[in-house]
């Protein structure tokens, strides 16, 4: 159970860390000095960064579902 509760504690800082990754690589594209080069940003900068972060979140919330499950900490020591 503290297990449980440690990573859950985890999971929560990571979603804060995206969170404020997203806002910052907001900020770096909404910064450039052209609309040309806002639309390179945030072609090339944001919308990878932000796939990346909601993967991540994703395959963190799918652990900690498999985590509190009743038989996911026999399926996690199995992986």
């Amino acid at each position: 159970m503290l297990l449980q509760v440690a990573f859950s504690l985890l999971v929560l800082l990571a979603c804060v860390g995206g969170i404020i990754l997203l806002a910052s690589v907001l900020t770096w594209q909404e910064r450039g000095a052209s609309a040309h080069d806002r639309q390179q940003r945030l072609l090339t900068g944001v919308l990878p960064v932000a796939g990346g972060v909601v993967l991540i979140l994703l395959g963190l919330f799918f652990l900690l579902m498999m985590a509190w499950s009743p038989r996911g900490t026999a399926l996690l020591a199995g992986l």
